[in-house]
C-alpha cells in the first residue's frame, strides 16, 4: 500500500520538519517565505496551496515524478531555479542536501481572480514543473527579498501586486493546454522563449541537448528537429552565439579582463574565447573593445 503524501504548509510561521523559515512577508492574499528546506530521502508530498518556490542554494540533483506520471526525472537545479507545485496535487520527489528556499503561497481566492482573465483558470490547471528557468519570475524574487530586507516597507498592495505578475506569468506559461503541441513546424513562440530564457540563464555552464529537451518537455531527438525549425541553427550554434552576444555586452560596458569573461560564459580557455569571437564577429575581443571604448 503507497504511503500517504506528507504535506507542506508553507504559510506556516512555525518551524516544522520540512520547512523552516527566516523572514517572512503576508499580505490577505499571499504569503511569502525565505527558509531552509530539509533533506527529502524520497517521499511523496503535497503543498496546502499553490506554491512557486525559487530555489537560492548550490547546485544539486533532484528526482521526481510528475502527478500521476511513470517517469522519473533527474533534474539539476541551481540558484534561481523555480520549482512550481499546485496545492493538493501529490507527487514523488527526493533531494539529497539542505537547500534555502523563497517560496510564494497563493491563496485560493487571489489564484481564481488571476485566472479569471486566462479562462477561467485555477491552480488545477498548472502543471508541476522542477528547475525550470524563468526569468520574470526570477526578477519577481529578487524584488521580493529586496523587500524582506527593507521590512515590508511597500506595503500589502505591493506585495500582491508581485503576486499578480507571478499569477499571470504562470497561467500564460504553465498551464496545462497552453504548451504548444509538438509539431514538425517548430517548438511554439512559448516555449521556444522558455528554452531561450534557460540558455541565458546558463551561459556560464555546460548546457547539454537533454537538458534542454527536458525545458522543453520533448524527446532529443523532436527537440533538435523542432529548435531547428524555429531558431533555424542547430542548439549547440545557438548557445555559442548567445555566449558571444553576452561577451561584446561586457566587453563594451565592463573592464573585466577578457580571460575573466571567456571563463564566466563557459569557453574553455581564452584562445577557445578568441578564436569563436573572432568567427561570429570577423573580430577579436581585445580589437573589439578598442573599437567600442
Amino acid at each position: 500500500m503507497q504511503s500517504p503524501a506528507s504535506v507542506i504548509d508553507f504559510t506556516s510561521d512555525r518551524p516544522s520538519a520540512w520547512f523552516t523559515p527566516t523572514d517572512t512577508l503576508r499580505c490577505n492574499t499571499v504569503h511569502v517565505a525565505r527558509g531552509i528546506i530539509a533533506p527529502n530521502p524520497g517521499v511523496d508530498i503535497a503543498t496546502t496551496q499553490l506554491v512557486v518556490a525559487i530555489h537560492e542554494s548550490a547546485r544539486l540533483d533532484v528526482t521526481w515524478r510528475a502527478p500521476g506520471a511513470e517517469r522519473t526525472r533527474r533534474t539539476r537545479v541551481g540558484a534561481g531555479d523555480v520549482h512550481i507545485t499546485p496545492g493538493n496535487r501529490p507527487f514523488y520527489i527526493r533531494w539529497s542536501d539542505q537547500t534555502a528556499m523563497l517560496v510564494i503561497s497563493f491563496k485560493d481566492r487571489l489564484v481564481e481572480r488571476v485566472g479569471e482573465h486566462f479562462g477561467k483558470r485555477r491552480a488545477a490547471d498548472l502543471d508541476t514543473i522542477i528547475g525550470v528557468r524563468d526569468m520574470d519570475i526570477e526578477a519577481v524574487s529578487r524584488r521580493l527579498r529586496r523587500e524582506m530586507n527593507e521590512g515590508g516597507v511597500s506595503g500589502p498592495m505591493f506585495l500582491e501586486s508581485l503576486a499578480v505578475i507571478v499569477l499571470t506569468r504562470l497561467f500564460r506559461a504553465y498551464a496545462s493546454g497552453v504548451q504548444p503541441p509538438e509539431v514538425k513546424g517548430g517548438l511554439g513562440a512559448i516555449r521556444f522563449q522558455r528554452i531561450i530564457d534557460y540558455i541565458d540563464g546558463h551561459l556560464g555552464e555546460p548546457i547539454t541537448l537533454e537538458e534542454l529537451a527536458r525545458v522543453a518537455g520533448l524527446s532529443m531527438h523532436h527537440f533538435s528537429d523542432a529548435f531547428r525549425a524555429s531558431a533555424g541553427i542547430a542548439p549547440h550554434r545557438f548557445i555559442l552565439e548567445r555566449r558571444v552576444e553576452r561577451a561584446r555586452d561586457l566587453l563594451m560596458r565592463t573592464d573585466a579582463p577578457i580571460t575573466a569573461i571567456a571563463t564566466m560564459l563557459g569557453f574553455a580557455s581564452h584562445g577557445h574565447f578568441s578564436t569563436q569571437f573572432r568567427k561570429i564577429t570577423g573580430t577579436t575581443p581585445t580589437k573589439y573593445r578598442s573599437a567600442n571604448e
